[in-house]
């Protein structure tokens, strides 16, 4: 599936049959043996409009939302991040970089919810975890307020019960 799926996606991003590899590496190492062999940082989630507890709450909200899909198909997985960036009142843009370095150690990569969907819900949330701890990991105090933000946020079920 990676080799049919994978190699497509990467098509419309390559020049030079060079270029193929660091555009799919991701399908077949996880982000941390990517990014220049240190692994993610908080330098690799560098980005001009969102600070690093930005990024910790998209990584986290994205994680949590994601966890609760039942359909890990891209359409289903564009639906609900489009959701959660209105919800955060991010650009999609913004809202997707973060996911974009955690699933892939690099800012520019496939496609990411077709990429979502061929590494499946378990590589994909093992790596969302492994960002988040790249940045330092949450506290107790700091997981407890993102749970009661989580469970505000429209499309949440908590949030649609209590409307």
């Amino acid at each position: 599936e990676i080799r049919d799926r994978g190699y497509p996606a990467s098509k419309e991003r390559v020049e030079r049959l060079s270029d193929v590899l660091p555009k799919v590496g991701h399908f077949f190492s996880p982000p941390a043996s990517l990014s220049g062999g240190g692994g993610l940082t908080e330098a690799s989630f560098a980005h001009k409009k969102l600070t690093p507890e930005d990024v910790r709450r998209v990584l986290f909200f994205a994680s949590r939302r994601l966890d609760a899909l039942r359909t890990w198909r891209a359409d289903s997985l564009r639906a609900e991040l489009e959701q959660l960036g209105e919800a955060l009142n991010l650009k999609i843009r913004e809202l997707l970089f973060p996911l974009f370095v955690a699933i892939s150690g690099n800012a520019v990569s496939t496609p990411l919810f077709e990429t979502l969907e061929i590494l499946g819900p378990d590589l994909c949330r093992s790596r969302l975890r492994d960002a988040l701890q790249a940045l330092g990991g949450l506290s107790k105090k700091q997981l407890e307020e993102l749970e009661r933000e989580l469970r505000k946020l429209p499309g949440t079920a908590e949030a649609e019960a209590g409307s």
